[in-house]
């Protein structure tokens, strides 16, 4: 059988992980590789960006401490992956994500954050039902009267599952918790989000 060449990975700038992503993919052959060689789609880029200005929304409204969480574990797929420097977890229904999250949410707030923004986004359409976006986020938080603010970088994996976009999987990197144990905020929960 004749292989078909390898593409070269997407010529955009990429963390550890999207680089161990597409290396994986890669060596499993021409048919994974070339998921992630596909274009840039616009309107596709923009839901995706769409999607994750509501995602900050409900984390914003969350952390105020509005009671969302229905909303907020709605755009979640029912099963979903999630890696850290600490390893791997893998959740498969909805109880599961909806105390992971509000978890994370009590923990946050309880650490003094106050605000969660989006500082900027790169994302990859790997085809027409699945993008790994890169978000920096920057969190504020009021430590004993002094604004600290905080910059981390989450990468997430998106799916259309009937026609709406839900998060299946996401990747920390671990610089949230360099980033916070800088400005002496001790992480608890593993988890970013």
């Amino acid at each position: 059988m004749i292989q078909p060449e390898l593409p070269e990975p997407p010529n955009t700038p990429a963390s550890p992980a999207f680089s161990f992503a597409y290396t994986v993919l890669h060596s499993l052959g021409s048919e994974f590789a070339s998921l992630f060689s596909a274009k840039k789609v616009k309107m596709i880029e923009e839901d995706v960006q769409h999607f994750f200005g509501v995602y900050q929304k409900l984390s914003q409204q969350a952390l105020e401490g509005k009671d969302n969480l229905d909303k907020l574990t709605d755009l979640f797929a029912p099963q979903f992956i999630y890696s850290s420097p600490f390893g791997v977890e893998i959740g498969d229904n909805r109880d599961n994500i909806t105390h992971l999250i509000r978890s994370k949410i009590q923990e946050m707030r309880g650490k003094g954050q106050k605000q969660i923004e989006i500082d900027s986004m790169e994302v990859i359409i790997v085809d027409e039902v699945h993008a790994m976006p890169k978000v920096t986020w920057e969190a504020t938080y009021d430590l004993n009267g002094r604004t600290v603010k905080v910059k981390y970088v989450i990468g997430y994996m998106l799916k259309y599952l009937d026609g709406v976009i839900r998060l299946y999987g996401w990747m920390a990197t671990g610089d949230q918790d360099d980033a916070l144990r800088k400005v002496g905020i001790k992480q608890q929960n593993r988890m970013s989000l």
